[in-house]
């Protein structure tokens, strides 16, 4: 990768880094001249790599530059707090960054991803702030589990018509969240494990998964959850207090999991 012979060549590069132990240490200018590059992966393949991974290490200063071509960039424990400030992300359809160093993606707010579907940066536990979703109006999936530095969702994620899926959940510190989650593409809502969300977000229709465990929440209603028609999953968790007198207007339902807390749940056979 320290050969530029024939780089602007490349169009994909990919490396299961679950595969030995290794530190390989990389230039900031690692990528220069790779002006086709479309696909990136450093990633783990083998849920193992917690005991001994390789890892892909960068000076300081990070890197110095990312080619603008790229549409999948997946890069497991990238070890700086941003992406490079010259590069254009406009390419860009999935993003992935599991276990991340990044306090940001990237400097300023005016960053158009219109082409992106997919944002997967789970367990980025530095991640302070996300991008302004007003430039993101073809985002189908969010990920942010375990995000525990991460304190808000702004509201223009109400502009993402395509969302079907946001995961929110063990991201400790997360008290900034839209009170209207009115997306009527949106179908899988993960707030686990985030003790300062109080109130319940206004959902649509459409979903069908909601996962609400150990979240602030001191009362989960029919007012609240009774217009989920569609719901087949529903989780709480141990969500103390939660009182759920009656489900069975939820006629969908297939699978209903609560725990530690003083639940009264009737199924609908009970009805």
């Amino acid at each position: 990768m320290n050969d530029d012979r024939g780089a602007e060549r490349v169009e994909a590069l990919s490396l299961d880094m679950s595969q030995g132990s290794r530190i390989i240490q990389l230039s900031p200018k690692v990528f220069e001249g790779m002006d086709n590059l479309r696909l990136l992966r450093f990633y783990f393949k083998d849920a193992s790599w917690y005991d001994n991974p390789t890892k892909l290490g960068l000076p300081q200063q990070g890197l110095e530059y990312l080619p603008n071509t790229l549409r999948l960039l997946r890069w497991d424990l990238y070890p700086s707090p941003s992406l490079p400030s010259n590069f254009s992300p406009e390419n860009l359809v999935h993003l992935e960054m599991w276990e991340s160093s990044l306090t940001q993606l990237w400097e300023g707010e005016n960053v158009h991803l219109v082409n992106l579907k997919v944002c997967d940066l789970r367990r980025s536990k530095e991640l302070i702030k996300i991008m302004d979703f007003s430039g993101v109006p073809n985002l189908e999936e969010l990920e942010l589990r375990g995000c525990r530095s991460l304190v808000e969702i702004r509201s223009s994620i109400q502009l993402c018509w395509k969302l079907t899926k946001i995961s929110v959940s063990h991201c400790v510190n997360l008290c900034g969240f839209p009170s209207d989650l009115g997306l009527t593409s949106l179908e899988v809502v993960r707030l686990g494990a985030c003790p300062r969300i109080r109130e319940l977000p206004k959902l649509p229709s459409t979903v069908k998964g909601l996962y609400l465990g150990r979240i602030g929440i001191k009362q989960v209603t029919a007012a609240s959850i009774g217009h989920l028609t569609r719901l087949q999953k529903l989780s709480g968790g141990e969500i103390s207090g939660c009182m759920l007198s009656k489900i069975g207007f939820l006629n969908c339902l297939e699978e209903l999991s609560f725990w530690g807390g003083p639940e009264v749940i009737n199924s609908p056979e009970s009805r």
